[in-house]
């Protein structure tokens, strides 16, 4: 065989296994999210307008639920984060759930200036920790490691709510709960469809936009620089370094970094 065709055969060889690499499916949990989006539930059945998306239980005359969520540039080195939640429920939220990495615990380790419904919210209304199916969070299946935003007695109103805050940290697929009523009976209480799956869901319909153990803006000029980039880290295009490691490795996904 001559060089030039060796040459080829080995190139064509690694085409083949950077292929085989890509068509692996990997875990969508902890990678690069979207900046804005939502979830729905539609008569309990989780579907709505997307493959999945939410699940439990939300009592009203057509058992609708839906959060959706939006992240933009504050300046340079901020995002604001604001989700919506809505229900076809009367009951006012009782608490919301977050998921977060484990290097945040308190305020200011990840963000700040967290308001509901336009007004602003105490840090002890702010409760880090790992929260789990029970009497507490019914409906609940699996665990949720994070921060609990319990709503102000001053704030009851109607099941729609908005909570934003300020973030230094890139978006990631994560989990959340929010409850109102008691959960079961009445109100509502509704999670996304992959709380339970982070090592084997591929859909990014199971999940929402939550912060990020990384603090970086990668965008020219920072994040004020242009459309803020939620990974954090930047995804190479395969070259031929790529394709060979990809062939060698499989793929990997840019993964939420915990601790």
């Amino acid at each position: 065989m001559t060089a030039r065709n060796s040459l080829i055969a080995s190139l064509a060889a690694l085409g083949t296994l950077a292929a085989a690499s890509i068509a692996q499916a990997v875990p969508v949990y902890g990678t690069a999210a979207d900046l804005a989006g939502s979830r729905t539930l539609v008569g309990g059945t989780g579907v709505g307008t997307t493959p999945n998306g939410l699940q439990g239980f939300v009592n009203g005359d057509s058992d609708v639920a839906n959060i959706s969520w939006t992240i933009t540039a504050f300046n340079a080195t901020t995002y604001r984060y604001t989700y919506t939640f809505s229900s076809s429920a009367q009951q006012t939220i009782s608490h919301l759930i977050l998921d977060l990495s484990t290097n945040c615990t308190s305020v200011g380790s990840c963000f700040s200036s967290f308001s509901y419904n336009g007004v602003a919210m105490a840090d002890a209304q702010l409760v880090f920790g790992t929260y789990a199916g029970g009497p507490s969070n019914p409906n609940l299946d699996g665990s949720i490691q994070g921060v609990k935003f319990n709503r102000p007695e001053s704030a009851a109103g109607t099941s729609e709510f908005t909570i934003s805050f300020l973030s230094d940290r890139v978006a990631v697929w994560g989990d959340f709960y929010t409850k109102g009523g008691n959960g079961t009976s009445n109100g509502f209480s509704i999670y996304n469809t992959g709380v339970n799956e982070h090592g084997t869901s591929e859909s990014i319909y199971d999940y929402i936009a939550v912060p990020d153990t990384v603090t970086a803006c990668t965008a020219p000029g920072g994040c004020t620089g242009g459309a803020p980039d939620p990974s954090g880290d930047p995804v190479p295009v395969p070259g031929m370094a790529g394709l060979f490691a990809l062939g060698v490795a499989g793929l990997i996904g840019v993964r939420r970094r915990r601790g």
